[in-house]
């Protein structure tokens, strides 16, 4: 392996474990605000700092893996990176679409029983930002599509 590529390695393997310890911390947080009973706004707020710190070691640690791999992927390599691809960005749209229509149908429910509050607030615009990334989702595929349809 050559120097530069170790000296990459032992980079992207130092930030996994600043992430690492990013992510404990905040599990810790978490852990604490649910026992001491805070704001249920705190509590998400400290779900989704863990969660992207999850997301952000798992990055980093799988980049640290792939330093220094042949760069010579045959084309059996390309077809498979391709279809994971499309795997994951349709199992992507039907998550968005689940996950903000379950949200929006949820925030529904709950503002009939309790009434418009800040919680049913937030659970309304989260389901309309995910009901919007899966449009922009459509939007695209749309467009590649006609883009490829009129190219040929």
């Amino acid at each position: 392996m050559k120097k530069d590529n170790q000296k990459r390695k032992l980079m992207y393997y130092l930030e996994t474990f600043f992430f690492l310890l990013c992510s404990v911390l905040s599990l810790y947080e978490l852990g604490r605000d649910f026992l001491y009973k805070v704001e249920w706004i705190k509590l998400l707020k400290d779900s989704v700092w863990l969660v992207l710190a999850i997301i952000v070691t798992i990055g980093s640690f799988l980049r640290a893996k792939d330093v220094g791999t042949s760069e010579d992927d045959d084309e059996r390599d390309r077809y498979l990176t391709m279809k994971v691809d499309q795997q994951a960005y349709r199992i992507t749209k039907v998550l968005l679409f689940v996950i903000g229509f379950g949200l929006f149908a949820w925030g529904m429910i709950l503002s009939k029983s309790v009434g418009y509050n800040e919680q049913v607030m937030v659970i309304v615009i989260i389901s309309a930002v995910l009901v919007g990334l899966w449009n922009l989702l459509l939007l695209i595929e749309l467009i590649l599509g006609l883009y490829n349809y009129l190219r040929k």
